[in-house]
């Protein structure tokens, strides 16, 4: 185990702000944190998809036999240590309804949901895929919010970009009324920018 991305996983204090949920409660040391809960990887070009065999999202090093339509793709020219929290299906159960993943480097941070599966909806379907992905998201910061909150430690100013991500098909148009409109209620709500995009970049 690379031990900057231990030092980078500490830095977080996950297993004190969610001590509470039941992976957590398993943790004894960072072995265990990697191996039940984050990923870790320093690629040049990192790739993240949300893959239905594992139940959770993750690293995978190539698009074959997915899809570039179903990976958000993020780009680490400097090979930066980046590590990916499991969320939905982890973390939380599936019920409780939150974002896919979480990524952060020494630098980032990024709450992840995937809705790749839009792009053959009508109009009216995607809406409503809009509006679960932004509730999805909004529902996760308000949790790292909270938790953070509770032991006096506020995450974001770990971080110089804190942002969100609602990862689409990129055949599903970028930039429309619906999509304006969420972000707007999403900046007012948690101050955090939203981004309807399936790239980003880190460092």
């Amino acid at each position: 185990m690379s031990q900057r991305a231990i030092l980078l996983a500490n830095r977080l204090n996950l297993q004190t702000a969610f001590k509470s949920e039941e992976p957590i409660k398993q943790i004894k040391n960072a072995e265990d944190l990697f191996r039940e809960l984050l990923e870790r990887s320093s690629c040049s070009n990192l790739l993240i998809c949300d893959d239905e065999e594992k139940g959770h999202s993750c690293f995978i090093k190539n698009t074959y036999g997915i899809g570039s339509d179903k990976v958000f793709s993020v780009r680490n020219r400097n090979h930066k240590e980046v590590c990916l929290i499991h969320i939905d299906g982890v973390l939380f159960p599936k019920k409780k309804s939150k974002c896919d993943c979480v990524l952060f480097s020494e630098n980032e941070f990024f709450f992840v949901e995937f809705k790749s599966n839009a792009a053959n909806k009508t109009e009216v379907a995607r809406e409503t895929e809009y509006e679960k992905c932004y509730n999805q998201l909004l529902s996760t910061v308000d949790e790292f919010d909270r938790r953070y909150s509770k032991i006096g430690d506020d995450y974001r100013n770990r971080f110089k970009k804190v942002c969100a991500f609602a990862v689409f098909n990129p055949t599903v148009p970028r930039t429309n009324a619906s999509q304006t409109n969420l972000r707007r209620k999403f900046s007012k709500k948690v101050h955090m920018d939203l981004q309807f995009t399936n790239k980003s970049k880190i460092g």
